[in-house]
């Protein structure tokens, strides 16, 4: 969704977005992969700054495709 499909449908996900999800997915796979280290409180900051921004930018992403949506029906 992070791809303008030329002649079909506009990308859902800009290049931010796309890389707070990148984030949160590599602390997902050590999250999920490491069961017996501590987290780094830092690391862990930076993750919940992204989900923080991620979920800002949803809100005008998903208005944008849905506009897109809209425009076909």
């Amino acid at each position: 969704m992070a791809l303008d499909v030329s002649g079909l449908r506009p990308r859902l996900i800009g290049d931010e977005a796309q890389e707070c999800l990148d984030e949160l997915r590599r602390f997902r796979h050590v999250f999920r992969s490491a069961y017996t280290i501590s987290l780094d409180k830092e690391r862990l900051n930076l993750v919940i700054q992204r989900a923080q921004r991620l979920k800002a930018l949803y809100v005008a992403e998903l208005a944008d495709f849905k506009k897109f949506l809209e425009q076909l029906g």
